[in-house]
């Protein structure tokens, strides 16, 4: 029998509405019905979240304005700044970046917005965690009531999503978003509405990001699981899966031309390190500690599908509830790390936090499940602990970015130098290098050199993504990207900056052929060119180097 303080109307055939709530049969899991009972506790819930989405905002703007872009995010706009889509295919082919041509586009489009680069090349990404939230706080909602459904979706805050692709110049964050719509339209998918819907969100995902098909797994394990438990096949959904692939077969020449440029000595080699850091970095946590965690995690979700224990519940429990189809959806979505592994070292891809994403979803899912089956002061406490952590770090952000050390041009003091003493100025570094090329001035670009050698930087640091990269880069005005023999034809005497990093091999192959690096500056430890401070950051050194002086 349904209690409500609310007088009950009909709404039509087959929902029935409480004041302002709707309970309605369940379409996506055909067990049950949705249950949103209207009480005090749910308008307090909603209010919050309604709250909490400006706060939210705000903060993301704040972090945005205080961030220039860094590396991949001015290979987005360098990208997106061609005149059309034929010259955004040859950069792409060419191995500028990775991904199919559709972020670009629409990155493109926005660009004519105007504006600070900050934020105007980064708005889509913004608004795409915002509707993460959104749809991970509706999707909840509807089974476990509104306070779960805040601090769930609250969760997200404290992963990788949040900090920092989502104020990012790439197409991560609304490939997550993409994927999060899809999953509200997985609850209505047997109409033909949401099954289109559906279809178009997978479409979508897939023509932003190539690992995008990965995140169709957890789904594909939900409907697998319905066949054999309920013998009930949706073909709707099996359609929408297929249109999902669709995209990659116009994109396949660009997949097959970055698989030979990026896929020999690509970063991100997969291994099971590799795999505990992608853990550790979605959730911005120790490696190894993350990976137990997400392996208890799993282990105790496969335990209540097997034993149907995530049917018990408190009494006085908002919503419908999980069902078995639920619980196996969080199972994917927490599985698409191993996915991602396997694939990658079949297809010698590359495996990093950034392609894992979508298992933020499954955070929030895994979190709700566990949260339904504690007492309201358990979930009271949980969600202190939750806002208590993302205050800290916004806390600790802020104090960071207020910082004159962290606010100063970390090359600033060579780069006058460089002037004042009339040589070039040699940055060890590329992921450096880029960012400092795209701030400078023409006189100053005209004095920046990067010595690109792939077989080098392979031997320091494992992959020579980076020198690819830039190596596609010397079509631009003053782009000097230059081989040692090329460049000592004609500056024998020049200026070196390391920060230490292992890509900065210049110094040790210096000194290594017998070259005499004289130190001439020692900068203070610095924000590296991510934007992040290090553990123990190295000291910035300028050299002096005279290839005359050799030994």
């Amino acid at each position: 029998m349904l209690k409500s303080t609310q007088s009950v109307t009909f709404e039509g055939e087959g929902s029935i509405a409480l004041g302002a709530d709707i309970i309605q049969p369940e379409h996506g899991n055909g067990e049950g019905i949705r249950t949103v009972r209207r009480t005090s506790d749910e308008d307090l819930a909603r209010a919050l979240f309604i709250l909490l989405i400006p706060i939210v905002l705000i903060d993301v703007l704040f972090r945005a304005l205080s961030r220039a872009l860094w590396f991949d995010e001015i290979l987005t706009k360098l990208v997106s700044s061609q005149p059309n889509v034929e010259a955004m295919w040859y950069r792409l082919s060419h191995g500028v970046t990775s991904h199919p041509p559709t972020f670009y586009l629409i990155e493109h489009v926005i660009a004519g917005v105007g504006g600070n680069d900050r934020i105007t090349f980064r708005l889509v990404s913004i608004a795409a965690f915002l509707c993460v939230m959104m749809c991970m706080f509706i999707f909840v909602r509807r089974r476990t009531g509104g306070l779960i459904a805040v601090i769930s979706a609250s969760a997200l805050l404290l992963t990788h999503l949040y900090n920092f692709y989502a104020f990012e110049a790439r197409p991560y964050a609304v490939m997550a978003a993409c994927i999060a719509i899809a999953l509200l339209c997985y609850d209505r998918v047997d109409s033909w509405a949401g099954a289109a819907l559906f279809a178009v969100c997978l479409v979508a995902a897939s023509s932003l990001n190539f690992y995008a098909g990965l995140s169709f797994f957890p789904f594909g394990l939900a409907e697998l699981v319905r066949f054999v438990t309920e013998r009930k096949f949706r073909p709707l959904v099996w359609l929408g899966f297929l249109a999902g692939l669709l995209p990659y077969i116009p994109f396949w020449p660009l997949l097959r031309e970055q698989k030979l440029l990026f896929g020999v000595h690509s970063f991100g080699a997969p291994s099971l390190f590799g795999l505990a850091k992608s853990l550790g970095d979605l959730m911005r946590l120790d490696a190894y500690f993350a990976s137990a965690l997400f392996g208890a995690t799993l282990s105790y979700l496969i335990y209540l599908a097997f034993s149907g224990e995530f049917k018990s519940r408190p009494a006085s429990a908002s919503g419908s509830g999980f069902s078995l189809c639920d619980v196996v959806l969080t199972i994917g979505f927490l599985a698409i790390p191993i996915m991602t592994y396997i694939v990658a070292k079949i297809a010698n891809g590359a495996l990093s936090g950034r392609y894992v994403l979508t298992t933020s979803v499954g955070v929030c899912l895994a979190l709700s499940l566990v949260l339904s089956r504690l007492s309201k002061p358990a979930i009271l406490s949980v969600g202190l602990f939750v806002f208590g952590l993302f205050i800290f770090q916004e806390g600790m952000y802020a104090r960071d970015v207020m910082s004159p050390q962290i606010r100063q041009n970390f090359l600033q003091s060579p780069a006058e130098m460089a002037t004042s003493m009339d040589m070039p100025l040699v940055i060890s570094n590329g992921l450096e290098f880029l960012p400092f090329w795209y701030r400078s001035s023409d006189s100053m670009k005209a004095r920046l050199f990067f010595l690109a050698d792939s077989a080098e930087q392979f031997s320091a640091s494992g992959n020579d993504t980076t020198t690819v990269q830039l190596l596609t880069l010397k079509y631009l005005p003053l782009m000097n990207i230059d081989s040692f023999s090329e460049f000592a034809r004609d500056h024998r005497k020049f200026l070196l900056y390391s920060a230490g990093d292992p890509e900065d091999f210049w110094p040790r192959w210096f000194v290594q052929r017998g070259y005499t690096l004289r130190t001439i500056n020692v900068d203070p430890p610095t924000i590296s060119a991510v934007g992040r401070l290090a553990g123990d950051p190295p000291k910035a050194i300028l050299y002096f180097v005279d290839l005359d002086e050799h030994k």
